[in-house]
Order: structure tokens, then C-alpha cells, then sequence
């Protein structure tokens, strides 16, 4: 379990997933099942031991990057490259810019 568990964070974290304790029980439950551990029970207490035996730290995902609706990326961006093909690069500005220009 510990051995698949970690090839799979391994190939997460390279991917970029974002992996939660919940996640990391669930999987390990899924590889127990696979081996036939009936007793593992991937209890927090399980899950906090492996991070410390893997050094995985936990991080909260903010602004941007937690509400991005992921499902709709492609089709938002086509939305966006048709409102945006009108007008010329030098006048598209990020929102978060604009700050920078609030006394010009």
C-alpha cells in the first residue's frame, strides 16, 4: 500500500494535482483493497504518518487558483479569444494591472 500510494502521489505532484487527506485515505483504501488488506483502515492517523514519513506538507490553494472552473477552461478561453480578436494586444490588460495605472 505504502509503496503504490507513493508512485501515485509522485506521479499527482508531477501532474499538478492538488492531493487532500481525504484524497490520500481514499487512494490508500483503493490500493488496500487491491492487495487484499481487508484490516487497513487508512485512518488519519495513517495518513498524517505517511505524509511525515514522505515529507509532504499541506498548503491552501487561494483567490484565483481555488475557484477556477476547471471543467470550463477551454470553452472560456474561446469565449475570450472572440471578445478579445477586435482590439489590439497593446490595449488587453490582465485586471490585476490595472492597479498599476489607477494615476496615470
Amino acid at each position: 500500500i505504502e509503496e503504490a500510494l507513493t508512485l501515485w502521489v509522485e506521479n499527482a505532484l508531477q501532474a499538478g494535482l492538488i492531493i487532500s487527506d481525504d484524497i490520500l485515505s481514499t487512494k490508500a483504501l483503493e490500493f488496500a483493497f487491491l492487495c487484499n488488506e481487508e484490516k487497513f483502515k487508512g485512518s488519519e492517523g495513517w495518513v498524517d504518518n505517511f505524509k511525515k514519513r514522505h515529507n509532504l506538507k499541506q498548503y491552501n490553494v487561494h483567490e484565483e487558483a481555488a475557484s477556477a472552473p476547471l471543467q470550463d477552461l477551454d470553452i472560456m478561453r474561446e469565449n475570450l479569444h472572440q471578445i478579445l480578436k477586435n482590439y489590439d494586444s497593446k490595449d488587453i490588460f490582465n485586471c490585476d494591472e490595472t492597479g498599476l495605472f489607477w494615476k496615470m
